[in-house]
């Protein structure tokens, strides 16, 4: 806050608002941000074990050990700490990763920053403009994680229902609704948005079948 001491410390680390937790090395960079619904005993202890491994895997790095490589870039992806060419640089300067699995995770987490830097670029205003490359994602692939930014489907919504596109503007509901689930079950504000966005849906469909 504007007068306090170290009142843009939040700015300078980066952290999503106020209150924030995360875990800092010794020379004060972020490691891990703790999630808000993770303000728990078990949700910090589950940081503290993810900010040691940073450490540990960044120290293996470190000493020119190649196996950490991958695993360390997909943290660094999922504690949002790269922009995309830098990412997509460690990404080239790593090469063939031998875990499928872990190769996927980080090229999904690839898909998620580019769409991040799209819609940072557009602003929320012209997000809609983005619809039908992201549509074309969703459709064709490659697709993003469930904990890509829900801009994602804002754009496709936003641009489905200017375009008057019942078809496109189900397909990305569908997907929304998906994702949601296994991201934010339960939680008090997802039914709201769904049954909004489903009136939406009905009255597109409606159009269409005039």
């Amino acid at each position: 806050m504007p007068g306090r001491k170290h009142g843009e410390l939040r700015a300078q680390k980066q952290l999503p608002g106020l209150p924030s937790l995360a875990f800092l090395d010794a020379e004060g960079q972020v490691l891990v941000k703790v999630p808000f619904d993770q303000f728990t005993i078990e949700g910090l202890d589950a940081s503290s074990r993810r900010a040691q491994r940073y450490v540990d895997l960044r120290a293996d790095v470190a000493a020119g050990k190649a196996d950490p490589a991958a695993p360390l870039l997909l943290l660094r992806l999922e504690e949002g700490q790269l922009e995309l060419p830098a990412a997509q640089a460690e990404r080239e300067r790593i090469g063939v990763i031998a875990n499928k699995e872990l190769q996927t995770a980080i090229d999904t987490r690839l898909v998620d920053l580019r769409i991040a830097t799209a819609l940072r670029a557009a602003g929320q205003a012209e997000r809609h403009r983005l619809g039908p490359e992201f549509f074309a994602m969703l459709r064709d692939g490659p697709k993003p994680s469930a904990h890509a930014s829900r801009g994602f489907h804002y754009a496709m919504l936003e641009w489905a229902e200017l375009q008057g596109d019942a078809a496109a503007f189900r397909m990305a509901l569908d997907d929304l609704t998906r994702v949601l689930t296994i991201t934010d079950a339960g939680k008090a504000w997802v039914e709201p948005l769904l049954q909004r966005y489903q009136k939406t849906l009905t009255r597109l469909e409606g159009t269409r079948d005039r």
